[in-house]
Order: structure tokens, then C-alpha cells, then sequence
């Protein structure tokens, strides 16, 4: 299993354009071989803006990148107009079964 973290900060004035992207974004993935779940999560609003947190799960890290490269110059997802900056973390989801967690 793989695990993939987007952590996207969207400044004021720019939230609607920002998840109307994601969920185009979020209809592309859920049809990828390999998925399989999403949580998205909008933060509290703060003065300039909202924090935006994804965790997608993959069956490994491979379907993940396949899906992930698949994206590049496609129109459907250029980046939302406006200023964000966003934080991407990879994580190999494999745990051993003797973890107490």
C-alpha cells in the first residue's frame, strides 16, 4: 500500500476555483488503477486563506505515479488560478503487523 499527502494552502478570494479543481482532480484518480480511497479536508479559515489537506491510498507506489504523471499538460488540471502553495508528501504505507498502532 502507498500513501500520497497534499497539503495545499489557498489564499483568500480563491477557495471555490480551488475545489472545483478538485473535484475534477478527485474523478480523475478514483478511475486509476491502483486507487483506492481519498480524504480531503479544508482547514479552518485563517487570515489569508484555508489550509487544504488530501490523503489519497493507493495499492502501491507505482499506480500512484502512473496515475500521477498521467496529469501532466492535461487542461483539466493546470494548477488554480490565483497563488497557493502546496506541500506533496510520499509515504510507503507498509506496517508491520507486529505494530501495536
Amino acid at each position: 500500500m502507498f500513501m500520497a499527502s497534499e497539503q495545499v494552502k489557498v489564499f483568500k478570494g480563491h477557495e471555490a476555483a480551488f475545489e472545483r479543481r478538485w473535484a475534477v482532480k478527485q474523478l480523475s484518480f478514483q478511475s486509476a488503477p491502483g486507487y483506492i480511497s481519498c480524504r480531503f479536508t479544508r482547514g479552518s479559515q485563517s487570515e489569508d486563506g484555508v489550509v487544504y489537506l488530501s490523503l489519497t491510498v493507493w495499492a502501491n507506489e507505482e499506480s500512484f505515479l502512473a496515475w500521477k504523471f498521467g496529469l501532466i499538460g492535461r487542461q483539466d488540471w493546470l494548477p488554480v488560478s490565483g497563488p497557493d502553495r502546496t506541500r506533496m508528501e510520499e509515504f510507503d504505507a507498509m506496517v508491520p503487523r507486529s505494530n501495536p498502532q
